[in-house]
């Protein structure tokens, strides 16, 4: 007896639907088929069921192909989520297949399938660093040099360019003429749009020779088709040259036009019914905004439906419940009856949004308390609110419902006001951070910056030490501010004599160690040239330990300069010197270290004690380690910064909280766009990496510091192989510190080698 399909859960992939073969689908009846397919462990979903040769359900399998082929690339080990699937008849699901091996091509290299390629995101549509368009008519002082490939022009793909449409005709006949295929129109129109790019980057009205010469490739078959376009300059003389492809995806799963529920109709029965009925005009939901849609006292069937199922309390919510249409379902016609209200008055734009093609006058400071203090805001134009929407989007998930509220409220009042075609002025920005906790522009900044919508602050692109140097300066008297503003001056290079300059940390540092002698001396002179050697040796004798050194070293620093700057006429730490210290370092105590990862309070404490304790990684470059130099299938990690060059192989233990990290890093920022493997709070919507001060305050907890920390491992590592060349190898350590490991573990072996 035929088994008759009827709705419910699949056991197998526990898709919802109708199942021809109750209790399973039709790709899971033909999966339990495969002799191959074995019960085990899903080697992604962690799910136990019936897993091919590649240790994958089929499930599984399915997600990959369609949306995560990251997995394929890099398997990472934990559960990962899996898209609920919808069997509708009619509908055919993802294939199944086994994954295979690369296939091996005629350059020798091995390429990931079609399906795995596709998934690679798309580069930016108008990278503004491609060809930046300059004034029509305007000639430039000297022509820059430039590199391009083929491959650039999807950067400006949605770029505008003037001629493009008249060269199209013209290229499609070229090629028909030629017999060339799609392949090579593809490319050459990737050419002809560089070209043009070109000729707006220099300022031209017609593609010259010198702009076809930047061009990769197919400059002649450009120039003949530019020239039978009249877009050419009379006096380039470039002649043609071959190439071409192109496939369209077939027809598959609609989305209604009306109310978004999933089907395989375009619109679906419930809105045809609707619009059938009559005497709905169209226009945009007061509820949900969708434009151009039949509405009753202003809502759309949609948003009705929704707040007759949901209760009035959901009548001030944006958005509706997604539904699925399945073919044989239908909406009650009791479910189009809705409360009646007047409809809502449509908001107007603001008449202040920023043109981008307008310039500026005049630089003013906006004052946004009116604004805030009015409560409604101008409607949102399409550009404005779909800029909203991605914002929205890439905030991390998790926290309570209002957190996101106030960065939120920060751009709806920039783009209400200001409109999304123009760049923001960061001061425009900032200037909303003062106003209270309703808005905080913080996030907001990072969003704009990293789609390029963000005009920097010339007074905020100092170094962050630069202004603690500013400000440590301007606590003293006008003539000792300005000698110090002197020696600073010199320390970055630029004095009467040229030296490498200095890193404004350095000068913040040395500015720490000398400000008791400096604040006690701009208090009795009026100026630095009253400073005597007694003043020196007094300051120098305050203090006792490494400080001692640390501040002759700046004294010295300081007064060379301003003698060299001729600001005083002798230098007073002249003759002065102080006995070397040569520090070793100090194991810690066994109570310290006991523990330590059981101790961590947090998942990236773990990991970081784990990378300091185990493998001597420093603070600065836990900060710089990025998901790319992690390559989990071979267990390394690859260091190649400007403070350490080596490869770590993980251990066990490193791997497990590693994976224990990756994991609560994906569930708790899924959207982040950092390539760190790091990150914070503060730095998961952005590109940066978290600061080496963020790594100590992970260990204040544990009540030790990453470098304690570090050099007890080294110095562990010495006492057990007493060899410098080991720990060279082992952890990227200079020739001299290895030595000086070796040393302090073995006092007795000698520093020097007797002849």
């Amino acid at each position: 007896m035929a088994v008759r399909p009827r709705p419910g859960q699949c056991n197998g992939c526990l898709g919802w639907g109708m199942l021809a073969q109750p209790p399973y689908c039709s790709p899971c009846h033909q999966w339990r088929s495969k002799k191959h397919n074995q019960p085990g462990a899903c080697r992604r979903c962690l799910r136990a069921w019936l897993v091919n040769v590649d240790g994958l359900c089929g499930p599984c399998v399915a997600a990959v192909k369609e949306s995560d082929a990251a997995w394929y690339f890099r398997p990472a080990p934990g559960p990962r989520p899996v898209q609920l699937e919808l069997i509708i008849p009619g509908l055919a699901l993802p294939p199944r297949q086994a994954f295979g091996n690369y296939r091996a091509r005629s350059d020798g290299r091995f390429h990931p399938p079609r399906w795995a390629r596709e998934q690679v995101a798309a580069a930016p549509a108008d990278d503004p660093r491609v060809c930046p368009p300059a004034t029509a008519g305007q000639l430039a002082l000297f022509r820059p040099q430039r590199t391009l490939a083929l491959e650039d022009e999807a950067r400006i793909r949605d770029r505008p360019l003037a001629g493009e449409a008249a060269a199209e005709p013209v290229l499609t006949a070229y090629a028909a003429e030629h017999g060339y295929g799609k392949w090579w129109r593809h490319a050459v129109r990737a050419a002809l749009r560089l070209a043009l790019a070109i000729r707006d980057a220099d300022g031209k009205l017609l593609v010259d020779d010198e702009a076809l010469g930047d061009l990769p490739r197919f400059a002649g078959a450009a120039a003949e088709i530019l020239r039978r376009a009249a877009m050419l300059d009379a006096e380039c003389q470039r002649a043609p040259g071959p190439r071409g492809p192109r496939t369209w995806p077939g027809p598959g799963p609609w989305s209604c036009g009306s109310c978004g529920s999933w089907g395989t109709r375009r619109k679906c029965e419930g809105c045809q019914s609707w619009e059938a009925y009559g005497g709905y005009e169209p226009g945009t939901c007061g509820r949900c905004g969708q434009p151009g849609v039949p509405l009753r006292d202003g809502r759309c069937r949609a948003c009705l439906v929704h707040v007759r199922e949901n209760g009035p309390a959901t009548a001030a919510q944006p958005w509706i419940q997604l539904w699925i249409a399945l073919p044989d379902a239908s909406t009650p016609q009791n479910a189009l009856r809705a409360p009646r209200r007047p409809p809502p008055r449509p908001l107007e734009s603001s008449p202040h949004l920023i043109d981008p093609g307008q310039g500026v006058l005049f630089a003013a400071q906006r004052d946004w308390r009116r604004v805030l203090a009015a409560g409604s805001l101008p409607a949102l134009t399409s550009s404005g609110q779909l800029l909203l929407d991605e914002f929205r989007l890439a905030l991390p998930e998790g926290g309570k419902p209002d957190s996101w509220h106030a960065p939120t409220r920060a751009l709806q009042v920039l783009v209400s006001w200001l409109g999304a075609d123009a760049p923001f002025h960061e001061a425009d920005v900032r200037a909303l951070g003062g106003l209270g906790g309703t808005v905080k522009p913080r996030r907001v900044l990072a969003f704009l910056a990293g789609r390029g919508l963000l005009i920097p602050d010339p007074s905020r692109q100092a170094e962050p030490r630069e202004h603690a140097v500013a400000r440590m300066i301007a606590q003293f008297p006008g003539p000792v501010a300005r000698e110090l503003e002197t020696w600073v001056t010199v320390a970055r290079g630029q004095g009467r004599v040229r030296h490498p300059a200095r890193m404004f940390k350095t000068i913040r540092n040395y500015l720490s160690v000398m400000m008791p002698a400096l604040t006690e001396w701009s208090a009795r002179y009026a100026s630095l040239r009253e400073v005597t050697r007694n003043d020196i040796l007094d300051a120098v004798a305050a203090r006792h330990g490494p400080v001692t050194r640390r501040r002759i070293v700046a004294l010295r620093s300081m007064f060379r300069a301003l003698r060299q700057e001729r600001v005083v006429f002798r230098d007073p730490t002249s003759g002065i010197s102080l006995p070397g210290l040569d520090r070793l370092p100090q194991p810690l105590l066994n109570d310290q270290v006991a523990g330590l990862l059981q101790r961590a309070g947090t998942e990236a404490a773990r990991l970081a004690a784990a990378l300091v304790a185990i493998h001597a990684v420093t603070a600065a470059s836990l900060a710089e380690i990025k998901l790319a130099d992690l390559d989990l299938a071979s267990a390394r990690l690859t260091l190649d910064n400007r403070r350490e060059q080596r490869v770590i192989y993980l251990d066990d233990v490193t791997l497990d909280v590693l994976s224990r990290w990756l994991r609560y890093r994906h569930e708790r920022w899924p959207a982040s766009p950092n390539p760190y493997l790091f990150v914070s709070q503060q730095t998961a919507v952005g590109a940066g990496p978290v600061s080496s001060t963020w790594f100590w305050l992970l260990f204040e907890p544990l009540g030790i510091n990453p470098e304690s920390l570090r050099q007890d491992r080294i110095l562990d590592e010495a006492r057990h192989t007493a060899d410098p060349v080991h720990l060279i190898r082992v952890f990227g350590i200079s020739d001299t510190t290895a030595l000086k490991y070796v040393h302090a573990a073995h006092p007795g072996r000698q520093s020097v080698i007797p002849r």
